[in-house]
């Protein structure tokens, strides 16, 4: 077991998104330092998180965190 600091606000809004409840598998990755397009905004760090549901993981119950680097990437676990 693992535990992950949710200090990054990014990171902090995948988490409380996708709901992880005891007993899901979550996979995650920090794919690294984004640049907004936006002039006023602020550089920031990026992950990618997805949830297995349980024990009975189906198309519905896994979920992606939002962002352009969540296609489906290889080095998650699922």
């Amino acid at each position: 077991m693992y535990g992950v600091l949710l200090g990054r606000s990014v990171l902090k809004k995948r988490f409380e998104t996708l709901e992880p409840r005891p007993g899901d598998t979550i996979g995650l990755k920090y794919i690294g330092m984004v640049t907004p397009k936006g002039k006023d905004s602020r550089p920031y760090h990026n992950y990618v998180m997805k949830v297995m549901r349980g024990a009975a993981v189906t198309a519905a119950a896994e979920q992606t965190g939002g962002g352009p680097a969540d296609d489906d990437d290889p080095d998650l676990p699922f």
